[in-house]
């Protein structure tokens, strides 16, 4: 079942660690500081969305 995360930085992080933790290998996440979105690639293994319809159109539910 996959999940998304828009905004994974200072705030959405710890949503994004409960997520993860929760839906390992199925989180999607975006923001547009693509630094953010690498702490959250490389932190928590998520896979980066290129835009929020991106990470939409993979969040199971929502299509």
């Amino acid at each position: 079942m996959n999940k998304g995360s828009i905004g994974p930085g200072a705030i959405g992080m710890p949503t994004t660690a409960k997520l993860t933790a929760a839906f390992p290998g199925s989180v999607f996440v975006f923001n547009p500081s693509a630094v953010a979105v690498a702490a959250s690639v490389s932190e928590f293994g998520v896979t980066a969305g290129q835009s929020i319809a991106h990470v939409a159109g993979r969040i199971e539910g929502l299509q």
